[in-house]
């Protein structure tokens, strides 16, 4: 409460300087959270060191109320009536989705948003990265949730008594290196855009979340030079930003000769030139099956212009973010299908991004060419190997029951969505966008209409996947059975 209090400050600022009439609904949000965070921290003072059933539910009721408090100034304003709506697009913010019910159900374009509330947006996006980055690296970690356990390393030892400074020591790091990179992309957008769209892209980019100041995201600039520059900056937010560190403090440029980040990349490469020729109208007069179809959807005949908008929404949606610069509704259906399934997979581990995790692919498949092999050879001793280290059976059994529990938790939420009435197709690009924190709907649903449509109900439920795909579902689904919070 203290902290979301002060940083409300921020917009409020924001919004005096622009001249925003709504500047109070910050400051009067802000003034309640100060007061009640310090009564509530001198009467409950915590006087002992922080357990693992304690940091389990800070982590989860934590992500919970803060969307809440963030949501409140909408709902005063009248910015936004419905507090359904205001707390759907704060905990997409936060969670670094990048949803939006705005420019639907009588919610106001984002254009018309005052400037406070839009810099509020892009802003609570990028305190949702930095908070996920350092969670990743250190608290999670020691955890053991989800697979966590490979970056032990960077949390020595399971003592909680260590906790505090660890976070400490990797906090400054992370906020150093992410305030710089952030910075520094939108001094290089500057020459292209006003100083508020361009910081406001640079919190969305590098936290990979994806909220833009036009209803049109980035194709409103029609710019090759922002496309390009956006790009970099949102593959770095994807890459594990403990390999920057060592790279930059350590000189250690052989954690980018890892498999999980060659994999990344590779996957982003070949999904490039798959999508290009997906859209490159030639590809349809060489492929029989696409003749009689492809005049139904967007190609383009010049191979630079496919490559342009194949590559940037590969990488968009691959590193979660969830920019366009065009409207991909119109492509093919392949092209949904590699969306999605990119979507899935996601970045890596101890980066904004969400999806699967590279680390977790790689691991499920290293499981499933162990497994041939043992069929050939039953009486074999085979270890799974990562990077030349032994990876324990703990980190394999967690690993598949993590994918095993996001594909189910997928297959349940496309089932509730298509109860509602969205087609199939349509549930499945909903869900797997809030899930993996990507933001746009994939498919037709995202060409003409907003999230802001949806019942209340899906809304909630569309929060609640939100809310699991960005703390690794294990956290939340942990502090949902009774029997933690008996003593």
């Amino acid at each position: 409460m203290l902290v979301v209090g002060f940083l409300m400050l921020i917009p409020m600022l924001v919004g005096l300087g622009y001249g925003d009439a709504d500047w109070w609904a910050f400051g009067g949000t802000a003034a309640i959270c100060i007061s009640f965070g310090v009564a509530t921290w001198n009467i409950y003072r915590p006087d002992e060191e922080l357990r693992i059933r304690e940091a389990f539910a800070i982590l989860t009721l934590g992500w919970i109320l803060i969307p809440l408090i963030a949501a409140l100034p909408f709902v005063w304003s009248n910015v936004v009536p419905s507090f359904t709506d205001a707390y759907f697009e704060m905990i997409s913010g936060f969670t670094g989705t990048g949803a939006s019910i705005l420019g639907g159900n009588n919610n106001l374009p984002i254009e018309e948003l005052p400037f406070a509330f839009q810099f509020w947006r892009a802003f609570s996006q990028w305190l949702g990265g930095l908070s996920m980055i350092i969670l990743a690296t250190s608290l999670l970690p020691l955890l053991g949730i989800g697979g966590m356990q490979l970056f032990k390393s960077e949390v020595s030892g399971p003592a909680i008594k260590r906790l505090s400074f660890r976070v400490s020591e990797i906090t400054k790091r992370v906020w150093g290196l992410y305030t710089l990179l952030t910075i520094i992309l939108a001094l290089l957008l500057l020459p292209v855009m006003s100083f508020f769209d361009a910081v406001s892209t640079a919190f969305s980019a590098i936290s990979t979340g994806g909220f833009s100041t036009k209803t049109d995201s980035l194709a409103a600039f029609d710019s090759v030079y922002v496309e390009l520059t956006v790009m970099v900056f949102m593959i770095i937010g994807a890459i594990n930003f403990n390999f920057f560190y060592q790279a930059l403090s350590h000189k250690n440029y052989k954690v980018f000769t890892k498999t999980v980040f060659k994999v990344f990349m590779s996957i982003m490469g070949i999904s490039i030139v798959l999508m290009t020729l997906a859209i490159w109208r030639p590809t349809a007069e060489y492929f029989p099956p696409l003749q009689l179809t492809a005049p139904e959807y967007q190609m383009y005949p010049s191979i630079g212009d496919a490559l342009r908008y194949a590559s940037f929404q590969v990488v968009s949606v691959m590193t979660t973010t969830g920019f366009t610069n065009t409207d991909i509704h119109k492509w093919m259906p392949f092209t949904t299908f590699l969306l999605i399934t990119l979507a899935m997979i996601g970045g890596m581990a101890g980066s904004s991004a969400g999806g699967l995790k590279i680390l977790r692919i790689v691991l499920v498949f290293k499981q499933i060419i162990r497994e041939i092999q043992l069929m050939i050879h039953p009486r074999a001793i085979i270890a799974i190997r990562l990077d030349h280290e032994v990876v324990s059976p703990e980190i394999s059994r967690n690993v598949t029951s993590f994918v095993f529990v996001y594909f189910a938790t997928f297959i349940f939420g496309t089932g509730i969505m298509t109860f509602t009435g969205v087609s199939l197709v349509d549930a499945a690009g909903i869900v797997i966008s809030c899930l993996s924190g990507v933001g746009p709907p994939i498919g037709a649903f995202g060409a003409s209409e907003s999230y802001a449509v949806l019942p209340d109900l899906s809304k909630w439920f569309l929060s609640f996947l939100m809310l699991l795909g960005r703390l690794e579902i294990f956290t939340v689904l942990l502090v949902l059975i009774p029997s933690y919070w008996k003593r």
